[in-house]
């Protein structure tokens, strides 16, 4: 596995800091041009040790060098970083996101400031919802708008691979299923129309279809970003 270097970071308060998002498994905050990226975990999970949450972000960037630089073009590609922080610092990040989250999102959680460890590990990466340093220099007009799309995965698994009650997941998209079990719970109003085999099935027509169906139900999978605040889609 890549030894990666670790970046300390300098700062004190939360004016420093933007609540940025969050998933089901990372929580976002952005920090002047870069963003910091928390893996979360559920409390009936029990507390990560410091050595488990250092290893998890060791092995997505692992993946990420190993693996995503190879199939895209490094136009779109940066190097994570590994930032540590210490308690101090977590506790400004505890108190900047606390009344922001959303209530369905509170099961799961980020290592606090409480934790038995003196500093807390999270990805380093640019801020796509600002201009590169390499095209700072260009003279624009208006806004920075940045669109963020979540596509899901845009492939079925082969039916032989299946067993019998999992059938189904050869023939409908894991993003569909998905969305009759949020229904189900109570996390989403209606379904979603969007289903990113549209999206990867390289018809034209079919590509435009999930992009409406975006549009009408982001779901968190479609935002729109003017001057890095969020503007568009759910939070």
């Amino acid at each position: 596995m890549l030894i990666q270097s670790t970046v300390r970071l300098d700062f004190e308060a939360a004016d420093d800091l933007q609540y940025r998002g969050e998933g089901n498994s990372a929580l976002v905050v952005s920090l002047g041009r870069d963003v910091l990226r928390f893996f979360k975990h559920a409390p009936e999970d029990g507390q990560q040790s410091c050595e488990e949450s250092f290893q998890r972000i060791q092995r997505h960037i692992h993946f990420v060098e190993t693996v995503v630089r190879h199939v895209i073009s490094p136009d779109f590609y940066s190097t994570p970083r590994i930032a540590l922080l210490s308690r101090k610092q977590m506790k400004t990040i505890a108190k900047l996101i606390g009344d922001k989250r959303p209530s369905f999102r509170l099961s799961k959680g980020i290592q606090c400031a409480d934790s038995a460890c003196a500093q807390t590990a999270a990805l380093l990466l640019p801020d796509y919802c600002c201009l590169p340093q390499h095209l700072r220099d260009f003279r624009t007009e208006g806004p920075i708008v940045c669109i963020e799309v979540k596509p899901k995965r845009g492939f079925l698994p082969k039916e032989a691979l299946l067993s019998h009650e999992f059938k189904v997941k050869s023939r409908v998209s894991r993003y569909c299923l998905s969305q009759f079990l949020k229904l189900q719970k109570g996390s989403i109003q209606r379904r979603s129309a969007y289903c990113p085999l549209d999206l990867f099935s390289g018809c034209p027509q079919r590509t435009q279809t999930a992009l409406r169906a975006l549009i009408r139900d982001p779901q968190n999978n479609f935002r729109v970003f003017r001057d890095s605040h969020h503007v568009f889609g759910d939070s």
